[in-house]
């Protein structure tokens, strides 16, 4: 991952606004989000229902942000 003040993915801009991107989407890493929040992704594989899991996400973004 390339690492710039302006781009916090490891994709460029250009890329993920494309029309391409958006047919044949693939992963996005934002910068640090894995590793400040190791917790929160260990706590979420540990959940087997994707829609538990959901739930799981959206209270804890609804608390953080």
């Amino acid at each position: 991952m390339q690492w710039t003040s302006y781009n916090r993915c490891n994709l460029p801009p250009w890329v993920i606004a494309s029309r391409e991107f958006n047919e044949n989407p693939s992963s996005l890493e934002i910068q640090g989000g894995l590793h400040s929040n190791a917790f929160l992704f260990k706590l979420l594989d540990e959940i087997p229902d994707s829609k538990q899991r959901a739930e799981r996400f959206d209270a804890w973004v609804s608390v953080r942000f």
